[in-house]
């Protein structure tokens, strides 16, 4: 397929425009059908009598132009993509007394293959992977078939999102091998800024999604490449004497738990400026406590600590900002 500009001037015998005159070309998609976004594309005359028609040409074979006067007299042509020109000998009317002059002249056309791949390279990809990594790791010698990571047994082939690596410019896609490498979907910068990761499986990670947050124009294994986690759901925490709360970085999270006695709370891997909503719910017997992380600092002056409501079955909702190393929370009580 090509695109093509086909320009011309309809004119009388006297050498005057027709001006309002339509003209229609019907496209060959090379099976001897005529096959466009609609069976014609069409153009109307200026007051100079000039037209201009953009076609997406699947054929090299001619092509029909028609000429339909304002007053409903209609003339064709035969039109060779090639040629330079065409004119008044090669028009056939359908009658009537009218004549006409044409001058048509096509483009030499384009393939847009070439466009249509680079703008595919700075559209961002999705891929999933089996794994992710949970903290900086030695590439060389972490994604070895049988090695170990967020609790996947690694296999060869598989493929491995690296997001916290401490050189930031390691950070990527790689393949677990004898020696690992970036998956070839991932193999030049241009190719990560907004991209999406979907991770399978791992204690931590499994089920998440990432987005590379970097610009383009950077420079592979040079320019750091950023990942962040995107959560979509709300997660139902384990309850315990300990309630673990896991972030992965800066993200947000909702979660819920009901509180089967009384119960101290932990927030692990949340970084500046991760934000979370609890939903805290009372058991059949109620009157349970939740005490939150050291550095928590509450809404209207609790110092840390925060009074849930005691009636079973009650619902309380707890949010909070990390800034620093300062949990700063905000609740609402009661919405039974």
């Amino acid at each position: 397929m090509k695109t093509q500009t086909f320009t011309g001037t309809v004119l009388d015998t006297a050498g005057d425009p027709w001006e309002d005159a339509l003209v229609e070309l019907q496209l060959d998609d090379g099976t001897g059908e005529i096959s466009i976004a609609g069976p014609t594309v069409t153009g109307v005359t200026d007051a100079s009598g000039d037209f201009s028609i953009d076609a997406y040409n699947n054929s090299d074979e001619e092509q029909t132009l028609l000429i339909r006067l304002p007053n409903g007299n209609l003339f064709s042509a035969a039109i060779d993509p090639e040629d330079d020109t065409i004119a008044l000998g090669d028009l056939e009317s359908s009658g009537g007394t009218d004549t006409v002059k044409l001058s048509v002249i096509p483009s030499a056309g384009s393939d847009p293959t070439a466009a249509i791949a680079a703008a595919l390279t700075t559209a961002g990809k999705r891929t999933r992977v089996r794994a992710a990594a949970t903290g900086n790791i030695t590439i060389a010698t972490a994604l070895n078939n049988g090695d170990t990571l967020d609790g996947v047994t690694l296999a060869t082939g598989d493929l491995v999102l690296a997001p916290y690596q401490t050189a930031g410019a390691e950070n990527g896609i790689y393949v677990v091998g004898t020696t690992p490498a970036r998956h070839s979907e991932f193999d030049t910068y241009d190719e990560h800024p907004g991209s999406l990761i979907v991770v399978e499986e791992g204690t931590v990670n499994a089920d998440t999604f990432w987005l590379c947050t970097s610009n383009l124009g950077g420079t592979l294994d040079t320019t750091a490449i950023a990942f962040e986690p995107l959560n979509l759901a709300t997660e139902t925490l384990t309850d315990g004497a300990t309630i673990t709360w896991t972030f992965i970085g800066k993200e947000s999270r909702a979660a819920q738990v009901t509180l089967g006695g009384n119960r101290t709370l932990a927030i692990t891997g949340a970084v500046d400026p991760a934000s979370g909503v609890l939903y805290v719910t009372q058991d059949g017997t109620g009157s349970r406590t939740l005490t939150l992380p050291a550095n928590s600092k509450v809404i209207g002056g609790g110092a840390g600590a925060v009074t849930l409501t005691t009636t079973a079955g009650a619902v309380d909702i707890l949010s909070f900002v990390k800034r620093g190393s300062n949990y700063y929370w905000t609740v609402g009580l009661n919405f039974t």
